[in-house]
């Protein structure tokens, strides 16, 4: 079990291969990050000399301070997975059933109070200054996968004219539940994009 929608979703795609141990390597997890577009975490992994991404024990991930990304929704974290809260983010969508960056932030916001921090048994406490929920959703999740961003393009099909960069509901039903990219999701050749 992968805590992390992404690097889930980018395993069971096989976009990102484990090694043999089942950890993925610092070379494999930069170049996935590449292929997501995420040039700047490919930079992040390429310049890390903590060990902790050297390889990157993703089936470990839950309660490592260094690799979550602060505090937690309780989606996927800490695990079994949790539909109540996956249904209380889709709760979130505006009337077209889309998360733009307010949706993503507002949904964001609530798993962030201390009430439902306290409601995760099992997961660590963070920091006071750890990643808000709605950082992660609408400052990574959002730009990076993104039917309208404005510098990525991974749906060529995607009518954009008029429209902010929005996520459908089954956009995120997929990534955080079947740890799956939406179907029409165009990956960038790893070579596109240098570090």
């Amino acid at each position: 079990n992968i805590i992390c929608p992404v690097l889930a979703a980018g395993v069971k795609s096989g976009r990102m291969k484990l090694d043999a141990a089942k950890m993925v390597p610092k070379s494999e997890l930069q170049r996935f990050m590449l292929q997501l577009g995420a040039t700047p975490i490919a930079t992040l992994v390429a310049t890390d000399n903590t060990g902790n991404m050297d390889p990157l024990d993703i089936f470990h991930m839950n309660n490592h301070k260094a690799l979550e990304h602060g505090l937690s929704s309780g989606i996927r974290d800490p695990l079994p997975k949790n539909r109540i809260y996956l249904d209380e983010l889709l709760n979130f969508a505006n009337g077209n059933g889309e998360f733009t960056a307010s949706e993503l932030m507002a949904a964001g916001q609530q798993f962030s109070t201390p009430d439902h921090q306290e409601q995760l048994v099992g997961d660590h406490k963070v920091a006071a200054n750890a990643d808000a929920v709605s950082s992660v959703f609408a400052n990574f999740m959002l730009p990076i996968l993104g039917r309208c961003a404005p510098h990525i393009n991974h749906y060529p099909s995607q009518n954009c004219s008029g429209k902010q960069n929005f996520m459908r509901s089954d956009d995120l039903e997929g990534l955080f539940w079947d740890n799956s990219f939406p179907n029409d999701f165009v990956f960038f050749p790893a070579e596109s994009a240098a570090v």
